[in-house]
C-alpha cells in the first residue's frame, strides 16, 4: 500500500539517436515534396474540408495530409500521422489530374518511399514503427497508446478469460491514533468484472504496507474491515454498495500479505459482479519526513483486463497543507514483492495525470463508479470524520497496461523544528 522511494519520470528522448535523426530528415523531405502538391493546388482553405473538396479525398485521408504538411517545428512530431501506401498513392493520382506537375508528383512518390524504407528497415511493419515514433510526440503518443492498450485489453481479455469495466483504488489519508502518525482507510473493488472460462482464477486483492524509503515491510501495519459490522478480522466487504447475492470469496494471508479470490464457476453475463472493499491501515506511516518514509505514496496494481482504472487520493486537509500529488506507472512483470529504490528502474513512460477536484464526498461521483459518493460517505460515517474536509485528487486511465503498478504520491514535509528538537535529544 506504500511504496518506495523515487523520482517522478517524463518521457525520455535520446536525441543522438541514429533512428530519431534519420526519420527526421526522411519526414522532413516527405513534409516538404508535400506541401510542395498543396500549394499549386486551388484549395479555398488549409481546412481538410477544403481539401477533400479540390481533390475529392475522404475526410480522413484529407486530414492526415494536413498533419503530415503542417508547419510544426520538428517534423518528426507528425510521423504517426503518415497515410498508408494506398492513401498516399490516391493522393498523388489525385494531385496529377488537378494540374500539379509531373516534377512535383514524382518528388511527392519519392519521398514517400524513403518513408516506407525507413519503416522497413528499423521496424519491419507501420505498426511498430507508429510505436518507436509515438515516444516523440504527446499527442501522437497517447492516441497511438490508447489504441494499443485498447488492443491489448481485448487480447487479455480472451487470454485470460476475465476483464472488468471499472476498477477503483482510493486511499483516505487521515490523522493516526498515535502522534505524528497517519492512518488509511481504503476502497478496492470493481465494477462488472466477469469471467469468460469456468477456470479462470480471479484473485481481487492482495495487499502490503511498506516503508516508503527503504522498502522495508511493515509487519506491525495490519489491515482491519473499515466496516465494524464485518469484524477485525473480515475481508472488508462492502455488501451495501456490491451485488445481490454478495459474491463469495477465498482468503489467504501470511507475513504480512492479505490475498482474496473471487470463488464460483459461472461465466459470461451472469458471471458478471460489482464489489467493494473497506480496510483501515493504523499506524501506516510517520506524518513527517524520516530515514523510513520520505513519501506518501499510494499503489494499485492492475493485474487483470480492465477498461477504466479510477486512482483516488483522499487527503485530510490539516495534515500536510497544500499538497502537489504525482503519478508514476511501473512495470509490475515481477510483482511489488520487493519494493526498493531501484523500482524507479521499471518506470514506465505515460502521459496520465492528477487532477484535483474539489473537497468532500460529493465531488467523487463518476459515472464509472455507481453510488461512488454515498459509498464515501459511508467510509467518513464508520471513521467519524467531516468528509467536508478532505481534499481529492484522482487519476483516471482507459485500458490501463495489465500488469502494472499505479502510484499516486507526494513528498512528506520536514517535521517542525520543535520536533526534531525532541527527536535527538
Amino acid at each position: 500500500m506504500l511504496a518506495m522511494k523515487g523520482e517522478a519520470r517524463n518521457r525520455i528522448v535520446d536525441n543522438s539517436s541514429p533512428f530519431q535523426a534519420e526519420a527526421r530528415a526522411v519526414l522532413g523531405r516527405l513534409r516538404g515534396a508535400w506541401s510542395e502538391i498543396l500549394a499549386t493546388l486551388p484549395i479555398d482553405g488549409p481546412r481538410a474540408a477544403d481539401l477533400g473538396r479540390a481533390l475529392r479525398l475522404d475526410a480522413k485521408l484529407s486530414w492526415q495530409v494536413l498533419r503530415v504538411t503542417a508547419g510544426v517545428s520538428d517534423p518528426i512530431a507528425v510521423g504517426g500521422q503518415v497515410p498508408g501506401p494506398g492513401s498516399a498513392r490516391r493522393f498523388i493520382r489525385a494531385a496529377r489530374r488537378n494540374g500539379v506537375s509531373e516534377q512535383a508528383a514524382r518528388a511527392a512518390t519519392d519521398a514517400y518511399e524513403q518513408f516506407e524504407d525507413l519503416v522497413r528497415r528499423h521496424a519491419s511493419d507501420r505498426r511498430t514503427f507508429d510505436s518507436m515514433i509515438s515516444q516523440f510526440s504527446a499527442d501522437s503518443a497517447g492516441q497511438i497508446d490508447l489504441e494499443q492498450r485498447r488492443a491489448a485489453f481485448r487480447a487479455n481479455s480472451h487470454l485470460w478469460g476475465v476483464q472488468c469495466k471499472v476498477g477503483l483504488g482510493s486511499v483516505f489519508v487521515l490523522p493516526g491514533r498515535q502522534k505524528d502518525m497517519v492512518d488509511y482507510a481504503s476502497l478496492y473493488g470493481f465494477v462488472g468484472l466477469r469471467r469468460f472460462r469456468t477456470d479462470a482464477s480471479i484473485t481481487v486483492m492482495t495487499a502490503r504496507a511498506f516503508n516508503s524509503a527503504s522498502g522495508e515491510a511493515r509487519q506491525s501495519v495490519r489491515h482491519e474491515s473499515l466496516d465494524a459490522r464485518d469484524g477485525r478480522g473480515g475481508i472488508g466487504l462492502l455488501p451495501e454498495f456490491s451485488s445481490t447475492p454478495a459474491p463469495e470469496f477465498e482468503t489467504d494471508e501470511r507475513a504480512g500479505w492479505v490475498k482474496v479470490r473471487l470463488a464460483g464457476s459461472s461465466i459470461g453475463n451472469l458471471s458478471a459482479v460489482t464489489f467493494f472493499f473497506g480496510h483501515m491501515w493504523r499506524n501506516a506511516s510517520g506524518r513527517y519526513r524520516d530515514e523510513s518514509d520520505d513519501k506518501v505514496i499510494s499503489h494499485g496494481i492492475v493485474r487483470r483486463p480492465t477498461e477504466v482504472f479510477v486512482r483516488d487520493l483522499i487527503v485530510h486537509e490539516g495534515l500536510f497543507g497544500h499538497v502537489r500529488p504525482s503519478v508514476d506507472v511501473h512495470n509490475d512483470m515481477m510483482a511489488m514483492d520487493f519494493p526498493d529504490e531501484n523500482r524507479s528502474l521499471e518506470l514506465m513512460p505515460h502521459a496520465e495525470t492528477v487532477n484535483y477536484l474539489g473537497k468532500g464526498p460529493s465531488v467523487l461521483s463518476t459515472p464509472d463508479i455507481p453510488r461512488y459518493a454515498d459509498m464515501a460517505r459511508h467510509v467518513f460515517e464508520q471513521l467519524g470524520l467531516d468528509g467536508d474536509r478532505f481534499d481529492v485528487y484522482r487519476c483516471r486511465i482507459e485500458y490501463p497496461i495489465m500488469p502494472s503498478s499505479v502510484a499516486i504520491g507526494f513528498d512528506l514535509p520536514e517535521a517542525p523544528q520543535e520536533n526534531a528538537e525532541r527527536a535527538s535529544s
